[in-house]
């Protein structure tokens, strides 16, 4: 939950927009009680789930997502300025960091398992950019599996089904 941590804040300055009554982000950080810590380059800082700082959410992940993408949503119809455009705009865009991070992560394992499926020459990478988390110089890049590209690579071909297979909702190969 900590690489949401950055969405929620962002999420935290949309929902300051609302009257204080109002406002569903945030609501536990300000009288926070827990003396969990953990260190980082700023010092010790709180170490909470994220869950916990929106009101109306519980322990399941996919839920405090949702409702955290609607309060966002709901201040975007009623509350959007373009003195406010930025804290939209940047809560767009650390969610797209979010996403690129979490499949790249998931690439280096999908790339490996889908070639061992299909094949490695029938697989076809997306690269995702530069990997954020990487010390090596040059830096390393984020890959994942790019299945469009890869079912128009097997399209005639025996390993069109196999594809269709693990991109489908009920295959368990995780990508």
């Amino acid at each position: 939950m900590n690489s949401q941590r950055p969405r929620l804040y962002q999420a935290y300055l949309i929902d300051e927009l609302n009257d204080e009554a109002d406002r569903r982000v945030g609501f536990k950080c300000k009288r926070y009680t827990g003396k969990t810590k953990y260190k980082n380059a700023y010092g010790s800082v709180l170490d909470f789930s994220g869950h916990t700082a929106l009101k109306g959410t519980d322990e399941k992940f996919n839920d405090y997502i949702q409702k955290l993408g609607d309060a966002v949503t709901k201040n975007a119809q009623s509350k959007k300025t373009t003195a406010n455009k930025n804290r939209f705009d940047d809560f767009n865009a650390i969610t797209e960091k979010i996403l690129t991070a979490h499949a790249g992560d998931r690439g280096k394992f999908a790339v490996p398992a889908a070639g061992k499926e299909l094949g490695a020459s029938n697989v076809v990478k997306r690269d995702l950019g530069v990997d954020l988390l990487s010390t090596k110089v040059p830096f390393e890049h984020w890959y994942s599996v790019d299945w469009e590209e890869t079912k128009l690579r097997a399209s005639g071909n025996p390993t069109l089904s196999k594809v269709q297979y693990l991109t489908s909702p009920t295959s368990k190969f995780h990508y």
